[in-house]
């Protein structure tokens, strides 16, 4: 199979209509702002050509039968344990993918029907199964990046905090903080190029302004040399955090933002509010962080 790398669609030479599967995933992914969508995109393209390379089926066009085929094929793909290695939210996430270069192939004449349209995917569950923190271990793991370090306290209290992706911290510019009124703020930008105001609590303000110091211009979180941190040097720092704060569970950066989300909505903070503090498009998102969902005691009923 040919090795592809995703890139913006940007020289004359590559704006005629796509020849080949290369040029057509060239093209495709060249419609997409964010690069982490080229990326996951690339990944998910690049297994249903690796599968369909194994069983001498075409990639491209993709016909009904194979694209299920692939689908079983994943469903059945056990590790020792008799676990599943793709879940459910990945086999999703590559038909999408699928279905997005088809869609982008018919607006461009090439074909005529998307085979992947109407390939049953696995419904969604309505419960995150981010495993995130309690409140004593939240309060413990800030504790503990206070004593590592501005930048450290920084990153932690932006992503528990302020609930904020890793993306959305990592490409935060000193050009983007700013006065509002009796608030210091930042503007991040978020999945789609969406930009969001986030206010920033005093404990946070003051590891932001420390982090920067005088400078005017860059990246706020960078690496002691001055280069950007990237997510594996997050992963890394937020894992040493939890173990110095002896918490033995594995936490990702994403558990952070889940407990921010969770906490809000475990505080009664409404799920409108919460979705705009979490930056979903839609409300359901949100939804599949609230641990007491079915708690009775909070039935409509008993308001009415």
């Amino acid at each position: 199979m040919t090795s592809t790398t995703i890139v913006p669609v940007t020289t004359p030479a590559n704006l005629a209509a796509p020849a080949n599967l290369d040029e057509l995933r060239l093209a495709h992914a060249g419609s997409f702002a964010s690069i982490h969508t080229r990326d996951a995109y690339r990944g998910d393209l690049d297994a249903w050509e690796a599968w369909c390379d194994e069983h001498n089926a075409p990639a491209f066009p993709a016909s009904r039968v194979v694209v299920d085929a692939w689908c079983r094929s994943m469903e059945a793909d056990l590790d020792e344990q008799g676990r599943r290695r793709v879940s459910d939210s990945t086999l999703a996430r590559r038909l999408g993918a699928l279905s997005s270069l088809h869609a982008y192939a018919i607006d461009e004449g090439i074909i005529t029907v998307n085979p992947v349209a109407n390939v049953r995917r696995p419904k969604r569950s309505t419960v995150s199964t981010t495993q995130g923190l309690t409140r004593d271990e939240a309060r413990r793991m800030i504790a503990t990046a206070d004593t590592m370090g501005e930048r450290t306290s920084l990153l932690v209290r932006l992503l528990i905090h302020n609930g904020l992706r890793v993306s959305e911290a990592l490409a935060m510019r000193v050009e983007d903080v700013f006065e509002q009124g009796e608030h210091l703020v930042v503007t991040v930008s978020g999945k789609g190029s969406y930009k969001a105001v986030i206010p920033l609590n005093a404990p946070t303000r003051h590891a932001l302004e420390a982090v920067i110091g005088t400078r005017t211009t860059g990246l706020i979180l960078q690496t002691s040399t001055g280069k950007a941190l990237d997510r594996h040097n997050v992963a890394k720092l937020v894992s040493t955090v939890a173990e110095r704060a002896g918490i033995s569970k594995r936490i990702s950066p994403h558990s952070l933002r889940h407990t921010a989300i969770t906490a809000a909505l475990d505080a009664g903070v409404p799920l409108r509010d919460v979705q705009d503090f979490a930056r979903h498009a839609d409300p359901r998102t949100t939804r599949r962080y609230d641990r007491n969902a079915a708690n009775l005691d909070r039935h409509a009923t008993y308001k009415l």
